[in-house]
């Protein structure tokens, strides 16, 4: 008959273990001194009396025993405890001219050695029990460091969930996990993330909807149930006819704990019960955030759910459900700055508009009559002739400043001929008025973009050249556009200026007053874009645009 691959695998290891053959010859050694001595020995007659019996070399026999407790733990200390008892009942039968005294001391050997496995046993208990509670607290602070680091919600939904079911090692029949948000409005669940079977995920909304009473009713309670029976409560009863060896295999909470945890699926599922597919085990943990429910993340479970596990699931629910309100109170504050922007925008053109069309009409009709007046054949005194010219050159510079202000305000050129052409002239005017050499480069396809697309990188270009305007002290400037696909478009800015330390983070500028660094990143992030800045003393500075263009 072939021996079964895994129990030779085994044999083979536990034969290789070096800790086997060390008690190995313990035993041997011990019981060579145990048969081989001599009844009596010639020492004093206080020692030799105690040392005819052999009572030495029978405690010493607890060595061995406890040395295979902490090599292969409980049983391996019990198989050597079986082993000692054997090998000294011969003498005890058989040799010992105290036949008595040897089996008490044989037993009260016995004894000890069952109590010194025992105590073994405790102790590396609560040492396995200490580790797996500080691997569990490790499993959390990474979840909760990786959430942590982002403000985008479905980013920190995905982290969350993968973090879950790897750090914390989810398995079971049909591992994987799903995250459901609430929308308090009209009670509806939203799935924001997931990774189930399919058919898992026909059901996964009905199992989470089929709980929300509970978990609104009760915050911060993990709902343990099955698939199979949703009617289940938290201190679910073991499914019918789930039982191994005669005896139920579940714990408080319902759940088969018949077999060790196995992270990996194919050997997990080639130990379980063969009926085990018919039972789908899941947990659902509330995100909570100040006693409010946010949403609900829905588990596979693994075959090993001790009430530790339920307290360790639901604080991270929670430390998700903080993260989740904190992601949406940024997502409402830039869609409260998108709004902000889109506003100021439409007031920007609202007034260019009517500086155009009305202000500089009118003052453009006031310098053609003073023209005509110092033209014309109307007899006008020479001084007030002079006087009148004075005054049209006033309104003619007048009517230029306003020019140039509504170009500021809402450039013409960036809507009647697209963004390429207004970063042109922005360039020619840094070239003009402060003359710094400065150039546009164009690589790619050019294309007209969408309006709001248009209208933030013309913004954060312009903001740019007046920082190089005003701060950097640059000789020279180029503005390069890259039109990479029909999907993105990437812009760098850069000068040879004096530069300046840039900080961890961006919004660091804010202390320092460096709004309009600000300000661009947030003009790129609102249309889903990034916004990054390179720069150091004496290295000039760098400013770099990625942007995902809409269809």
């Amino acid at each position: 008959m072939k021996s079964n691959p895994p129990q030779a695998r085994k044999a083979v290891q536990l034969l290789a273990n070096h800790s086997l053959w060390i008690i190995v010859l313990m035993l041997s050694g011990i019981t060579m001194l145990h048969y081989l001595t001599p009844q009596i020995r010639v020492l004093s007659p206080q020692v030799e009396t105690f040392l005819s019996r052999h009572a030495v070399e029978r405690i010493i026999f607890i060595l061995p025993i406890a040395g295979a407790t902490l090599a292969f733990g409980q049983a391996g200390g019990l198989v050597t405890l079986t082993l000692t008892v054997l090998i000294m009942l011969p003498r005890v039968l058989f040799l010992s001219p105290y036949p008595l005294d040897a089996l008490i001391e044989t037993a009260a050997t016995a004894i000890v050695g069952y109590l010194v496995v025992w105590m073994i046993e405790i102790q590396e208990n609560e040492k396995r029990l200490r580790q797996k509670a500080v691997e569990k607290l490790a499993a959390v602070n990474a979840i909760a460091l990786t959430i942590g680091q982002s403000l985008d919600l479905d980013e920190i939904l995905s982290k969350a969930l993968d973090g879950i079911l790897n750090d914390m090692e989810v398995c079971g029949p049909n591992p994987g996990g799903a995250i459901f948000l609430l929308n308090w409005e009209d009670q509806s669940l939203s799935l924001r993330i997931q990774q189930l079977s399919p058919e898992w995920a026909q059901d996964a909304e009905n199992i989470v909807r089929t709980h929300l009473a509970d978990l609104l009713a009760h915050p911060g309670q993990v709902i343990v149930g099955d698939r199979n029976n949703l009617a289940h409560s938290p201190e679910c009863p073991p499914p019918p006819g789930k039982e191994r060896n005669g005896k139920k295999t579940y714990g408080k909470s319902g759940l088969w704990a018949g077999e060790p945890r196995v992270p990996d699926d194919q050997s997990f599922r080639s130990r379980v019960p063969a009926d085990w597919e018919e039972w789908a085990p899941y947990v659902v943990v509330p995100l909570v955030a100040r006693d409010r429910l946010l949403g609900a993340m829905l588990l596979g479970l693994q075959p090993i759910f001790e009430p530790q596990d339920s307290q360790l699931l639901a604080s991270i629910g929670s430390q998700v459900g903080v993260a989740v309100e904190n992601a949406r109170l940024y997502e409402n504050l830039r869609f409260y700055v998108r709004e902000i922007t889109r506003a100021q925008e439409n007031e920007r053109q609202r007034i260019a508009q009517e500086l155009h069309d009305e202000t500089i009409q009118t003052l453009v009709a006031i310098s053609r009559r003073l023209e005509a007046l110092t033209t014309g054949e109307d007899q006008i005194p020479a001084p007030v002739i002079g006087a009148l010219e004075r005054l049209q050159n006033l309104t003619s510079s007048a009517v230029a400043g306003i020019r140039r202000f509504v170009q500021d305000l809402r450039p013409s050129v960036l809507d009647h001929l697209g963004l390429t052409a207004a970063l042109g002239s922005l360039v020619d005017d840094l070239v003009e008025k402060e003359g710094i050499d400065a150039r546009l480069v164009l690589r790619g396809e050019t294309k007209r973009l969408q309006p709001e697309e248009e209208l933030a990188l013309f913004r954060i270009v312009q903001e740019a050249l007046n920082n190089v305007r005003r701060h950097s002290g640059a000789s020279q400037a180029t503005v390069e556009l890259d039109f990479r696909s029909d999907s993105a478009i990437h812009i760098a800015i850069r000068d040879n200026g004096r530069g300046f330390p840039i900080p961890e983070r961006i919004n660091d500028l804010m202390a320092r007053g460096r709004l309009g660094l600000v300000g661009m990143r947030e003009r790129a992030r609102n249309l889903g874009g990034t916004l990054s800045v390179q720069s150091g003393i004496g290295q000039g500075t760098t400013v770099l645009v990625d942007l995902p263009l809409q269809r």
